[in-house]
């Protein structure tokens, strides 16, 4: 049961994946406008504490006017860059999911000479339940990988001018939070998403017979 599972997972991870095949380039954009919305917090962080810093040391007012100049324009870049990238993705996710549904009918609706929708109504809604879950797999799959490591690249050319020794530990640090969290939080909710799902079944089951 668990070796069927994991094959039609690794399945359907190309099936996916083609579907995402004609948003390559919205997709790119979109990560670097995300990768950019972290660059962003980023700088505004580190031009804070430097500002700071300074105005302790009580220097001139016309010192602190880059500075104060800069955490704005990060600031503001931010929210505009959050903002385009959440549009953006939000897109690009509908229309993944709008493909999903319009493969799903046309894959069903054959096989259903009848008209599922006047006979099988539950099925047809818990199917279509299912298919809402597969709207984060571009948001948590797709998008999130590929803003990291744009943005790891961003930061390790800007260390290679700053702190080259840096790069290293911030490449390992990525990789443990990218690869072995994810994992280890896979293997750990594994257990309890089955239990859920059939907890889940079985309460649509009874129910189903409860209202017949």
């Amino acid at each position: 049961m668990k070796e069927n599972t994991s094959k039609k997972t690794i399945k359907s991870l190309p099936f996916l994946l083609g579907l995402l095949s004609p948003y390559i380039l919205p997709i790119l954009g979109t990560a670097v406008i995300g990768s950019l919305t972290i660059l962003a917090n980023t700088g505004l962080l580190a031009v804070s504490a430097i500002l700071i810093c300074l105005a302790a040391l009580l220097p001139p007012v016309l010192d602190l006017m880059p500075l104060s100049a800069a955490v704005r324009l990060f600031g503001i870049s931010r929210g505009i860059f959050r903002y385009w990238e959440r549009l953006a993705s939000h897109s690009i996710t509908f229309r993944l999911l709008e493909d999903l549904r319009v493969w799903y009918y046309r894959q069903l609706l054959p096989l259903t000479p009848g008209g599922i929708l006047n006979k099988h109504t539950k099925l047809f809604k818990s199917v279509t339940e299912d298919l809402e879950t597969l709207q984060f797999f571009y948001l948590r799959v797709v998008a999130a990988p590929l803003v990291a490591f744009i943005t790891l690249l961003s930061i390790s050319g800007i260390l290679a001018f700053l702190l080259p020794g840096a790069i290293p530990v911030l490449w390992i640090a990525g990789m443990i939070n990218g690869l072995l969290m994810p994992l280890f939080s896979r293997h750990g909710s594994k257990k309890h998403g089955e239990t859920t799902l059939k907890q889940e079944l079985d309460y649509r089951h009874n129910l189903q017979d409860f209202l017949m």
